[in-house]
């Protein structure tokens, strides 16, 4: 796939660690040079504890020609030394959560959200 062909697919990664990061997630058409006036950003912030992570993916701000109205997101939990217990999507939907032990890696996928409403993920672990 090239960068210029638009995906509703996003892979997040979240680094291991307590405390607190967040991220800025750039878009733009990929086509024109509209790039500084023409774009969208989606911040991702992470909260973590001892035994459980917050993950808070923020609605989409801006506008370019072609925007998507979906996003789909598939997060790999980085770092955790057993699997989640419980994986909750804004509070009362629970996701299926795969995890390997080796890679100490836990892997979900989101349903498919509207790309300018935000979502938390609780992971208790």
């Amino acid at each position: 796939q090239s960068l210029q062909q638009q995906s509703p697919s996003l892979r997040i990664f979240i680094a291991p660690g307590c405390g607190t990061d967040s991220y800025l997630h750039y878009e733009d058409d990929g086509q024109s040079q509209s790039y500084e006036d023409e774009y969208a950003v989606t911040e991702i912030r992470k909260r973590s504890g001892v035994s459980s992570c917050v993950i808070e993916i923020g609605e989409r701000r801006g506008v370019y020609a072609g925007m998507l109205s979906h996003r789909d997101y598939s997060v790999v939990l980085g770092g955790l030394d057993r699997e989640p217990s419980a994986v909750v999507l804004d509070g009362n939907t629970h996701i299926p959560c795969s995890y390997d032990p080796v890679l100490k890696e836990a892997i979900f996928t989101l349903p498919s959200i509207l790309s300018d409403q935000a979502c938390r993920i609780s992971v208790k672990y």
